[in-house]
């Protein structure tokens, strides 16, 4: 074989293995617009996407959550009751060195990336709490409204539950304020790399909860942004006759 060829191979095997690796979502949990549904929304900020929840509907869900499982339940809950007057929460989950310093995409340096990305380094997650409507808060970015069914609501906030470091029993514990409104940084696991980035994180909770949303495309918040958006409906359209 050539030299040329097999760097061809090595880079398809470098793409491909982790895209075998994509969990596939459960299509029974599909967005839905339908009555009863629990809305969220995606938030793209230039260089990582947020996840907004209904503060109400986190807690809710996690009283449901707790005859399964009541440590995550526990979780849920404590970070509820936190911000116990917000209307939503934005979630989002980073490298601890890079997350807590970049505010701008302008502050990203080449040192800094380069450090998360091929270093596996401790992560965090970063809580704001909002409140009124996300659209006003969030004017200037990116947004993307879905519904979900609670089925699908209640998968995605237990797999967020598991990203929040903390000894059993305990509930997680604020580092750091934020890096705006009057939240914080929490300690997150697992560990931030190249083939588990902040993009990834949020394509897995999605995909957990039905959402079309694949390893390849969320490498990058645009691409995340872009495959959500052209695979699914935004929440209140009305479905294909």
């Amino acid at each position: 074989m050539s030299r040329p060829a097999k760097w061809l191979c090595s880079f398809l095997v470098v793409l491909l293995v982790p895209a075998l690796m994509t969990e596939w979502p459960d299509h029974m949990l599909s967005p839905t617009a339908e009555s009863g549904s629990v809305p969220i929304v995606i938030v793209d900020h230039g260089y990582h996407a947020g996840l907004v929840v209904p503060t109400p509907a986190l807690r809710a869900s996690a009283m449901r959550i707790a005859r399964e499982d009541a440590e995550q339940a526990h979780v849920l809950r404590a970070v509820a009751q936190d911000y116990p007057w917000s209307d939503w929460l934005e979630i989002g989950w980073g490298d601890a060195g890079f997350y807590q310093n970049a505010r701008r995409l302008e502050d990203v340096t080449l040192a800094m990336a380069a450090t998360a990305l091929l270093v596996p380094s401790p992560s965090v997650v970063q809580v704001v709490p909002v409140w009124g409507e996300p659209e006003a808060a969030f004017h200037r970015a990116e947004r993307i409204d879905l519904a979900l069914s609670p089925e699908g609501f209640d998968r995605l906030v237990r797999r967020l539950a598991q990203t929040f470091a903390r000894e059993a029993g305990q509930a997680p514990d604020a580092t750091d304020p934020s890096l705006y409104g009057a939240g914080a940084f929490y300690a997150g696991v697992p560990d931030y790399h190249l083939f588990h980035t902040c993009n990834h994180w949020l394509s897995g909770l999605l995909s957990s909860a039905g959402v079309p949303s694949s390893w390849i495309w969320s490498a990058t918040s645009a691409g995340l942004m872009l495959e959500i958006s052209l695979r699914t409906e935004p929440a209140g359209s009305p479905p294909d006759s």
